[in-house]
């Protein structure tokens, strides 16, 4: 039985750092490995971003049959200590061993929107629809960016982006895993991330079989996601649209940064005066498989 080895750098590990990571050792999803074991060391720093990924790809990878195991070198004095309070234990597939185990009662569920700089793990689970979610993401949004003269103006347009994206999961992704969301302000860097994880079928699995234009056929997945940001394309045409028109919109007001992972490549789109373009546009491609969508956005504390 091969195992996959995953070992997270010490430091802080945000999305970027996790896929460069994975890329050190061979595919997780491959029928060559039948366990993963992922390894967190002394002094890892998990950001909500690589968080997300990380939680998405266990329990993918769980419910795929595979044998995952999470090992917490410093306990909950560490990183784990982080985790539980972000509730990311609760959302875990119970067939997954932590090592040590972590406490029967999550320190997320004990103390759950008490620190106004964090919205913990969320669950997304189609046929259990959580209609607070949305709201309650986007008003944290707007709580920590009480500096700005626009912070009502960013939490109505959080809202609109927060709850297309949401929605999605709900309606299209045919997902067998749950999705997730979570927010974290980190107030060093001046900014707030907020994550949303859809562990179904990705944007690009819906849409590429449906394309009729030759045209759209032959765009790279860089290019076809600028064009469903920036004109609405979707399988349904560009009249109906799949909503990432408009979350590009609102983004796109107030400066946000956004990183879109597909299943096998990844997306960071940076905001110019005329909307996401291709060549504003930082594209990895040939990463480790990762099913569904994984988008993030990053808001800045101050204009």
């Amino acid at each position: 039985m091969a195992v996959y080895h995953l070992r997270l750098p010490g430091g802080w590990v945000n999305a970027k750092v996790l896929e460069r990571a994975l890329l050190t050792t061979g595919e997780p999803h491959a029928d060559l490995y039948t366990s993963l074991r992922c390894t967190l060391p002394a002094g890892c720093k998990i950001m909500i971003d690589a968080g997300t990924r990380l939680l998405s790809l266990a329990n993918q990878l769980a419910h795929s049959g595979k044998r995952v195991v999470l090992e917490f070198e410093e306990g909950l004095d560490g990183v784990m200590g982080y985790l539980d309070r972000l509730s990311f234990f609760d959302q875990l597939d119970p067939r997954i061993v932590v090592i040590p185990e972590p406490p029967a009662e999550s320190a997320g569920s004990q103390r759950r929107g008490s620190n106004p700089d964090l919205v913990e793990l969320r669950a997304i689970t189609p046929g259990s629809r959580d209609r607070e979610l949305p709201r309650e993401l986007a008003d944290a949004v707007e709580d920590a960016c009480y500096g700005r003269t626009d912070r009502t103006r960013l939490g109505q347009a959080a809202y609109t982006v927060l709850a297309e994206l949401i929605d999605n999961i709900y309606e299209h992704s045919e997902t067998q895993v749950d999705g997730c969301a979570a927010l974290q302000v980190y107030r060093g860097g001046g900014q707030v991330w907020v994550a949303v994880s859809d562990s179904g079928r990705g944007i690009l699995e819906t849409i590429r079989p449906t394309l009729k234009r030759r045209s759209l056929v032959r765009l790279s997945d860089s290019e076809l996601v600028v064009r469903m940001f920036n004109e609405g394309l979707s399988r349904f045409g560009t009249e109906r649209g799949c909503g990432l028109r408009r979350c590009a919109e609102h983004a796109l007001k107030y400066r946000a940064r956004l990183l879109l992972r597909l299943p096998t490549s990844g997306l960071e789109l940076i905001p110019s005066h005329g909307g996401y373009k291709p060549d504003m546009a930082y594209i990895e491609t040939g990463l480790r498989r990762l099913h569904g969508t994984h988008i993030a956005f990053q808001f800045r504390l101050s204009p």
